[in-house]
């Protein structure tokens, strides 16, 4: 493996910007194959819609 691998293997949704805030967490489909923030590894998802801070969807 990799290092670069090796980083983003130990990612998970605790770690992520908006998601370690959300109530969803842990139903959450988890796509971050494209990130709001592509300079971010730890940048909520682009197809998320939902505001865990309002509770509501964009």
């Amino acid at each position: 493996m990799t290092k670069q691998f090796r980083e983003l293997w130990t990612i998970n949704k605790e770690k992520i910007e908006v998601c370690k805030d959300c109530e969803l967490r842990p139903v959450c489909t988890d796509c971050r194959a494209h990130l709001s923030n592509p300079n971010n590894i730890y940048s909520k998802p682009q197809k998320c819609t939902y505001d865990p801070l309002t509770s509501n969807w964009k």
